[in-house]
This record gives structure tokens, sequence and C-alpha cells, in this order.
């Protein structure tokens, strides 16, 4: 029989005893631009009744007045923008329209997704707690409550520390799809608490068995010391709700919440099977043979050669990145670039005034580029 050690099984939103007069429900904007504002954290502080804001930025919350006092607030915050509390008591209930919540922007300090650009030599280094046992899982079921988070602590010696990929073993998922959102704390809190990405980290996940990785090198996000990943529940896609996830024996700190902002509690005895595939920063005799021994092999690496297009036009001044080497170098007047790579290496083309695009080299020696323009 398996060991399940997180159970989850919070009723919300769409409970059939709930009645309209005690939904409490609306829209999330930004204040500066009215633009809806997706996946925002709602939910009374550490009272296990929350929700997010759909991807229009909607929301609806049951609400039983009786249960709380002028103590109590509902509090929403979302990456990007300052947190926002409303007393229970100053709520108004569901209208034809709901209520219009609007966040203000917060400007992300650099300290808290610390940059390393002018250390450069680092070795790759798998951190976290691997999947070992069947037996050991952790699980939502039920009516999961959105916002619902499972988490675990991973431990690592100090140094500058990119991190890359992140994995989890899936067992079972007999829903349709779900959308979950990776986070990443930082684990000199206690719990988790500062989030280290400065953007929404989204995985919409239809793997009913095996294992999954989610790139996490687009986020550009480094650490110094211990750090918590994080899975969050988004949106449940289907008519059956469950996932069952693999975790180890190791004695590891795990943390489990069931809604948005409700009390993080901490799991003992085992810790969610939750891997990170990392960059770590080296110093002294160490950083000198790895930049030695990387010489060596990015003389005797192949060269890959390829074009970056706009439109089927060319287009010039693209920042072409080796990921793994860290080496760069920009298109030509002819939008055409060159560098060494080999297979599994992955490229990023960046330019100001598109989106960002990641390649994976193949066998092939070649790797194009097709950029679309940012939105405004």
């Amino acid at each position: 029989m398996r060991k399940a050690f997180c159970f989850f099984v919070v009723c919300f939103l769409l409970c059939h005893f709930l009645h309209a007069q005690n939904l409490y429900k609306g829209v999330v904007v930004d204040a500066q631009n009215a633009k809806p504002i997706a996946y925002v954290n709602i939910g009374i502080i550490a009272k296990g009744l929350g929700t997010v804001s759909n991807e229009e930025g909607v929301f609806q919350l049951p609400l039983e007045f009786t249960k709380y006092s002028s103590a109590d607030s509902l509090q929403f915050s979302s990456i990007g923008y300052k947190t926002l509390k409303k007393a229970v008591t100053d709520l108004q209930l569901a209208n034809t329209l709901g209520t219009m919540i609007r966040l203000k922007p917060e400007t992300i300090a650099l300290d808290e997704v610390v940059v390393a650009a002018k250390r450069q030599v680092f070795e790759k280094e798998l951190v976290g707690y691997g999947f070992e046992d069947a037996r050991i899982v952790g699980y939502w079921k039920d009516d999961v409550a959105l916002g619902g988070e499972l988490a675990t602590k991973i431990e690592v010696k100090k140094a500058y520390r990119r991190l890359k990929e992140y994995s989890f073993r899936v067992l079972e998922n007999p829903s349709d799809s779900l959308l979950l959102r990776i986070n990443i704390y930082n684990g000199k809190e206690g719990i988790p608490k500062s989030n280290l990405s400065n953007a929404n980290i989204l995985h919409l996940l239809k793997t009913k068995n095996g294992k999954v990785t989610i790139d996490l090198r687009p986020y550009h996000i480094v650490v110094y010391d211990d750090f918590i990943v994080s899975m969050e529940l988004l949106q449940v896609y289907g008519e059956k709700i469950g996932l069952v996830l693999g975790a180890n024996a190791n004695e590891g700190i795990s943390y489990k919440r069931y809604a948005s902002q409700d009390t993080w509690e901490r799991i003992r005895g085992s810790v969610m099977a939750y891997e990170v595939n990392s960059d770590v920063e080296l110093t002294g005799k160490r950083a000198i043979r790895k930049t030695k021994k990387d010489k060596k092999k990015l003389a005797n690496a192949r060269s890959i050669s390829g074009g970056v297009f706009f439109q089927g036009k060319p287009l010039t001044e693209v920042q072409v990145t080796n990921l793994n080497t860290l080496q760069k170098v920009e298109t030509n007047e002819k939008g055409r670039y060159a560098l060494k790579a080999e297979a599994g290496d992955v490229i990023e083309f960046n330019h100001l005034d598109m989106n960002k695009v990641l390649k994976k080299v193949t066998q092939k020696p070649f790797v194009n580029a097709s950029m679309e323009r940012k939105e405004n």
C-alpha cells in the first residue's frame, strides 16, 4: 500500500450548497492600463479558503461572513504587483458585473533575482531528491483548491547557481490536463515566502505517467543559498480531478498548503521528489581547471550556423547565445551567425524588439530561427 503523506481535499467555488448571495466575485486588473491579470492568488489569509483568477482575471469565491471577523483579510497577490488586502467585513457580495480589483505594478528589485554576470565558470550539478519508491507519494485528490501548493526545500552549498531544469515524477493523472505554476522561493525564510522569479512559470501537464521536465533557463533564475521549489495548481481541465506524484523517504523538508493565501504546513518523514538541474559557480583552483578543460573542449567542438528571420526577412543584431558554453555572437547584415555547439546544447536568440526564442541543437550543422515582435 502506498504511503500517502499529502491529501488535498478542500471544496471550493462551485459547491452545491452555496448560493449566489454568498458569492464574492470580480475581475483583477492592472491599475495603470486596466488589462486583466491572470492567475492572481486570492484568499482569506490563513483560513484555508482561496482561489486563483483565470486567464481573463476573473475570480469567484464563496464567503460565509458569519465565520469571519473584522480582523480577517482577503488578500490579492501576483508576481510584479503590490499585494492588496481588504477586510472581509468591507467586501460586497455578488452583483451582475462583480467587483473590479486594481493591483498596482511593483518594480522588481535587482537583488531579488541575483545576477552573476561576471562569474562565468560554472559546472553542472543535479540537486534535490530523486524518485525512488512508488509506495511513497504525494497527491491532490477530489476538489482540490486552486492555489494549493506542494513544495520541497533544496539544500545546497553556498555558491552562485543558475537553475536550468526542474523535474518531477507523475505516477497517476486522471485529469485531462492541469495548469501548474512553478514557484521558486527563498529557502532561508523558514517557509516559502519570497518568490525569486519575476515571471510566471506555467506548465500545462498532460502526462499520465512518467518523468516531467520543465525548462527554467528562459527565466534566468540565479540563487546563492538554499531554495524552495513549489508546484501550484491553477486550473483543472476535464471532469476528473487528481494527481499522484513520486516522493522520497529521505529526511528532507517539504511543505503543503491547501489553497491560495493559506498557512503553510510542514510535511515530516518524506519529501516530494523534486530535482533541479543547475550550473554552480566554481572558484579558485577548481575554476582554473574547469576553464582550461572548457577551452580545450570548445576548440575541438564543431561549428553550427544559421539564419534568423522576421516575417521572412533576415534580422540583424540578434544576440545568439549557447546557454551551455555561454559563447555569444551577433547576426550580421544578412541575418547569419556561426558559433561552436554540440548536440543537446540550447541556443538562445535575443533581440530588443522581439520575443526570445530557444532552440535545441541536433546532429544537423545548422539552426535557424524565426522571431516575432513583442506586444506592447
